[in-house]
């Protein structure tokens, strides 16, 4: 994992912040309890988790494509979410060489992995079905939607991802969600 160069969430992408990654934008959905949206990938073996997580289209904000991919991949409309506040840096991870040809992200377009910008959204909507957000989403990326405290969330990452999830959920947890009983032990950063 490292840490790129500092984000403008508004600023329209014309090319990647940095050579050979794929520029995308992660979400991190809290509800007023402190627990996040923890998403299932489908098709896949391994039954990994993850939050909502995409590429940012040319000349398309950061920002923009947060609430693009959030609508895609989960149903849950602008509406039902409001910005809390985004990772101050871009952060990049490396897609293992063994998984990189069986990945959108690698080899079939030239990248070594992915550059995000991280968002925190906080739920709006506390009568939010995820069964039925779920099976209005129009990319059906996802088999299952939980709600989960930040660490067991942290926990279920692919391990390749998870210091890019530490790193941005640490960031969260010692500004915005600083208050937040189970937001507390991730604030002093990856261990």
């Amino acid at each position: 994992m490292s840490a790129g160069p500092v984000l403008d969430p508004d600023l329209p992408l014309a090319a990647s912040p940095r050579a050979r990654y794929r520029p995308c934008c992660a979400v991190v959905v809290c509800r007023a309890d402190g627990h996040t949206l923890s998403a299932r990938r489908a098709g896949t073996r391994s039954r990994a988790w993850q939050y909502p997580q995409g590429g940012i289209q040319p000349g398309e904000t950061p920002r923009a494509a947060c609430l693009r991919e959030l609508r895609e991949e989960t149903g849950l409309s602008p509406r039902q979410v409001e910005a809390v506040a985004h990772a101050p840096r871009w952060l990049a991870y490396d897609i293992p060489a063994a998984l990189r040809g069986a990945t959108a992200d690698a080899d079939k377009r030239g990248n070594k992995g992915q550059i995000q910008a991280w968002f925190l959204l906080r739920l709006t909507d506390p009568g939010v079905d995820l069964a039925a957000l779920l099976a209005r989403a129009p990319d059906r990326e996802f088999e299952e939607l939980r709600w989960r405290r930040p660490a067991d969330a942290l926990a279920r990452i692919v391990e390749f991802k998870r210091p890019v999830y530490a790193a941005a959920l640490a960031a969260f947890a010692a500004g915005p969600m600083a208050a937040s009983p189970c937001w507390r032990r991730l604030a002093s950063g990856p261990a």
